[in-house]
C-alpha cells in the first residue's frame, strides 16, 4: 500500500502522502470505535444480564417435590407449573455469566399481589436440618408491599462457570401464569433474570 501510494505520488502531482495518513488515521478510529462499542456492549448486557437463573429440579433420591414429576436426574426450567392455593419449596440454580459482586438479591411475581404467588421464607432443601428463615426472625430479610422479597446483606461474590442454589417457600393462590424475575443489585447497577410461574 506505502509503495503504491509512493508511485502515485511521483506520478501525479498530488498530495498522496496526506490522503494516505489521513485513510490511516481514518482506519484507525475505526477500528477502535469498533472495539469500543462491542466492549461497551458486552459490559452493558452483562451488568443487565449476569446470570442465567432456572428452577432446580432435584433428583428424587436428594429431595422430595409435589409438583414436578422427578426421576433420577436434576432438570433445569425456566417454567413451573405448580396448583393453585398450596404451598412449596422451590430451589433456584443461578448460573453466572460473569464474574460479579451482588449485594442483594430480591425476587417475586409480577402482577395483582393480591392473587399472584408470593415468597414466603427462605429455605434450602440441600441442607440437613434447615429451618425457614423469615423476615419476622432476621433483620436482613424484607418483603416489600410488591410481594418480592429481598436479602439485603446477600452480599455474594459470583464466579463465572460456578452456579449455586438459593431456595425458597412459594405460596400460590389463582391460577394463571405469572413472571417471576430475580434481582441482583451490584455497585454497577442492577442485573435481572426473568422466568415464569404458570399456576393450573
Amino acid at each position: 500500500m506505502v509503495a503504491l501510494f509512493s508511485l502515485f505520488s511521483s506520478i501525479l502531482p498530488y498530495p498522496w502522502n496526506v490522503i494516505a495518513d489521513v485513510a490511516t488515521i481514518v482506519s484507525l478510529l475505526i477500528l477502535c470505535g469498533s472495539w469500543a462499542y462491542h466492549n461497551l456492549w458486552i459490559k452493558y448486557y452483562r451488568r443487565r444480564n449476569p446470570a442465567d437463573v432456572y428452577f432446580l429440579i432435584p433428583k428424587e433420591s436428594r429431595a422430595k417435590i409435589d409438583y414436578y414429576k422427578q426421576d433420577t436426574e436434576e432438570h433445569y426450567l425456566d417454567q413451573l407449573t405448580p396448583p393453585p392455593n398450596k404451598r412449596f419449596k422451590i430451589q433456584l440454580l443461578i448460573k453466572p455469566k460473569t464474574n460479579f459482586y451482588s449485594t442483594q438479591i430480591f425476587f417475586g411475581c409480577l402482577g395483582d399481589e393480591h392473587i399472584k404467588p408470593e415468597p414466603l421464607a427462605i429455605f434450602n432443601q440441600f441442607i440437613k436440618g434447615a429451618k425457614e428463615v423469615t423476615p419476622e426472625v432476621s433483620p436482613n430479610h424484607e418483603v416489600d408491599w410488591h410481594r418480592f422479597y429481598h436479602i439485603t446483606n446477600w452480599n455474594k461474590s459470583l464466579a463465572k462457570g460456578e452456579p449455586t442454589t438459593l431456595g425458597f417457600i412459594l405460596k400460590t393462590k389463582r391460577e394463571g401464569e405469572y413472571p417471576f424475575v430475580v434481582f441482583f443489585s451490584t455497585p454497577e447497577g442492577q442485573g435481572k433474570a426473568e422466568l415464569k410461574i404458570h399456576v393450573k
